[in-house]
This record gives C-alpha cells, sequence and structure tokens, in this order.
C-alpha cells in the first residue's frame, strides 16, 4: 500500500534505517507518498509484482480495509512467513478466519497492527500497574463520533464492520493490560443508518481475575476512554496518548509527565510496533491465532439484546 497509514510506516522505517520496497495501485497516492517520503513507489499492484519477484520474507500489509485480507493470502500463497497487517485484518469475521487458516497451513506467522498497545503513555502505565502489584479491576469507553464516520469515505460494508474495524484499538488494548476476557455479559440495543447495534454495556472477569466493565453509546457523544485501578492509584487514558493518576484519599486528578518524543514524531506507537516486528520473536504484538480466539467476544457485541 502508498496511502496514509503505508507512508507513517514508511518514516519509521526509514527512520530505522531498514530498506524497504513499497507496491502500490493509485497514481495519486503513490506521488504524494514519493512527495512525503522521498521513496518511489512500484505501480501496478501486489498480484502484478508477484508474478515477477521473489516474495518479501517480511511484509507490513497497509491497503484499504476490504482489501487487507486478500492482500495476506496472497502473500501466504507466494511462501511470504512474516506478515504484519494493518487492523481489523480483513472486512469482515470470513475473511479474517480465511487468512488466520492459511497461515497456519503455510507455517507462517501473521501479527495484527494495534499500535495502541505501544503508546508512551500505555507502557508507563504498564509500569506503574506492576509496581503497584497488578491490575484490580478495569474501565473503557469504546464510543466512536459517529457523524464522521458516517460521512467519511468508507464503503457500507466497512462501516457496518466499524466495532471490530475500528473500535477494537481500545478493547483490544484493554485486554492486552488485563488479560483476555474470561466470563462476559453484555447488552446493546439500538441502530444507526450504518451500524447495528449502537449501544453497548458490559461487564465480566478476565483470565487474569480483573473486573471489566465497558459501554459505548454511538447515539451520543463521548470518546475512547480506559481507566485501569489498582491498590495506590487510579489511572485515566482519555485520550489514550495522555495520562492522569488518582491517588487514595483524594478526589484530584492530575496529568502525569511522560517522555513521548516517539508518539510525537511518528504516528503514536508505530514506531514501536515497528522495532517489535522486526525483533525475532516479538512478546507484545498480537498473532493472529490469539486474534481468532478474540472473535466470539466481538461477535457477541454485535448481538443486539
Amino acid at each position: 500500500g502508498a496511502g496514509p497509514m503505508a507512508t507513517a510506516y514508511a518514516k519509521v522505517l526509514i527512520n530505522l534505517k531498514k530498506p524497504f520496497l513499497v507496491v502500490g495501485r493509485g497514481k495519486s497516492s503513490a506521488r504524494l507518498f514519493t512527495k512525503t517520503t522521498n521513496h518511489p513507489v512500484i505501480l501496478g499492484g501486489l498480484d502484478k509484482w508477484l508474478k515477477n519477484n521473489q516474495p518479501p520474507k517480511n511484509s507490513i500489509i497497509a491497503v484499504n480495509i476490504e482489501s487487507l485480507g486478500y492482500s495476506a493470502r496472497l502473500l501466504l500463497k507466494h511462501d511470504t512467513k512474516r506478515i504484519l497487517i494493518e487492523k481489523p485484518g480483513g472486512l469482515n469475521f470470513n475473511d479474517i478466519k480465511k487468512t488466520a487458516a492459511l497461515a497456519k497451513e503455510k507455517n507462517a506467522t501473521v501479527f495484527l497492527g494495534y499500535n495502541r498497545r505501544f503508546l508512551s503513555s500505555v507502557l508507563y502505565a504498564k509500569q506503574l500497574v506492576k509496581d503497584d502489584g497488578g491490575l484490580l479491576s478495569i474501565f473503557f469507553d469504546f464510543t466512536e463520533q459517529s457523524s464522521k464516520v458516517a460521512s467519511s469515505f468508507h464503503p457500507p460494508a466497512v462501516k457496518h464492520f466499524w466495532l471490530l474495524a475500528n473500535s477494537s484499538h481500545v478493547i483490544d488494548l484493554a485486554f492486552f493490560l488485563a488479560g483476555k476476557p474470561k466470563f462476559f455479559r453484555s447488552f446493546s440495543l439500538g441502530r444507526l443508518l450504518w451500524h447495528k447495534p449502537a449501544a453497548w454495556s458490559g461487564s465480566g472477569l478476565t483470565k487474569k481475575n480483573v473486573i471489566f466493565s465497558c459501554r459505548a453509546d454511538w447515539r451520543s457523544p463521548s470518546r475512547w476512554r480506559l481507566e485501569l485501578y489498582t491498590k495506590k492509584r487510579r489511572l485515566i487514558l482519555e485520550p489514550l496518548e495522555e495520562i492522569k493518576e488518582q491517588l487514595p484519599d483524594s478526589f484530584a486528578v492530575n496529568p502525569l509527565t511522560i517522555n513521548n518524543s516517539l508518539d510525537l514524531n511518528f504516528k503514536p506507537g508505530l514506531y514501536l510496533e515497528v522495532k517489535e516486528f522486526l525483533r525475532s520473536r516479538p512478546r507484545s504484538l498480537l498473532s493472529i491465532s490469539d486474534y481468532l480466539l478474540s472473535l466470539p467476544f466481538y461477535k457477541n457485541l454485535y448481538k443486539t439484546r
């Protein structure tokens, strides 16, 4: 891909001094990519390029959501063994399952690009939680700005899948920190012209015995929010790139200072995500096999009751 997300990845790779090739389709996006990064784009699309070239050992897929699954499977069929694919990894649940099955068949490693895992605020919060003896409970809000989504360029099929296509950023982050859900009960209702349901409320327990609760109402103003509770403090990430704390016996909520230079100079979280992908054994990336195990949770959120 050679769009805005591919440009963000390229800036990181250039800074890391890692050589790379860019294969794209659109001439206008390719021109803008080259103008921004001073790096050429090979036009013609991935199908054409793979017919005449050896497949890459490592690949980052940053195309539009409709093409994510197809591009991943195309690379897997040509024996690319390590792939970092932008979330949500496919257009729908079946699309994702096809890629996961082929990755298993080809003994390949596919990771999902959830860059919020690598935000400076999140890394600092993880350390504070560890110092405090672990998490007790967690809360998250995954409300979207519905009017912006409704008027966006995304096709109806992508908007219909928006919960996993975009809101999963904060949901993934919550369970990355608190552990995978073991028990979960949720209620959802309402609908928008482009998405059903429109509002959610839920709670449960993770496999790390962390109590969690969540909510979202796409019919009303709000924003992504994550709250972490330990014995020593309450941490608030809202926006996710910033962190505040509330201490025991106090109602005051104070901002914490973090070193977020990487998040200011690159797309937030992306620099460390790419560095992790380039490691021989990444530990903090979401594998597609683990992603597959989380899909029932997302499917549950799509049920209206």
